[in-house]
């Protein structure tokens, strides 16, 4: 009899054992999705989920665009002049905008505007590229540069990036594709846009 409770206690033991350990567990990673959350997080939803959307680009290329230029600072200017969210030039406004638009590149400190712009940019560039090693290239070093960069694909289908010559941009790149990766990883349950882990725009 003595020896049947002992082995009661101890199944008990062991399942409460097991418990804590599951919920401990599950403590333990939404802790650390907090966390990473914390390191790369989404702003200015409002603005940025339209606008990917209206110009066919992961909501997560955005996301990670603007946490790369500008961490999230609608005010940010560079010692360059680059304004805003995606730190844009007033040429790039002039360009990316709508004739219609009311023409004032202090609209580039609004952050609707400059998302609106922003995602624009994007578009055009994987538009004109097809791969976004090429799309952060060109945001980095220009796309006159990335064009003297590209080289005949192997299947002879096109035209792909080559090896980047210059080292600031080739670490902008890369540091891009790992932020672009962890915003994937991070929230691609949450976007409205599925990603479909190609190397494409979202088209239908």
């Amino acid at each position: 009899m003595a020896a049947s409770k002992t082995a009661t206690r101890n199944v008990i033991a062991i399942l409460a054992m097991l418990l804590l350990s599951v919920a401990g567990g599950l403590l333990t990673e939404r802790a650390l999705s907090s966390v990473r959350q914390a390191e790369y997080p989404r702003g200015y939803d409002e603005f940025i989920v339209p606008a990917a959307y209206e110009n066919r680009i992961p909501e997560w290329a955005a996301f990670a665009a603007v946490k790369m230029r500008s961490d999230f600072e609608a005010a940010k200017r560079s010692p360059e002049g680059l304004v805003g969210l995606f730190q844009l030039s007033e040429e790039q406004y002039y360009i990316l905008s709508d004739p219609s638009d009311a023409l004032d590149p202090g609209l580039l400190y609004d952050p609707e505007v400059n998302i609106r712009l922003g995602c624009r940019w994007i578009s055009s560039l994987y538009e004109r590229y097809g791969s976004w090693e090429a799309v952060w290239a060109a945001m980095y070093a220009g796309d006159e540069a990335v064009d003297g960069w590209m080289v005949p694909s192997k299947d002879g289908s096109g035209k792909v990036l080559g090896q980047i010559p210059d080292e600031d941009t080739a670490k902008y790149t890369e540091k891009m594709i790992k932020i672009t990766e962890k915003y994937k990883k991070i929230y691609t349950e949450s976007l409205s846009i599925p990603d479909d882990g190609t190397d494409a725009s979202v088209t239908e």
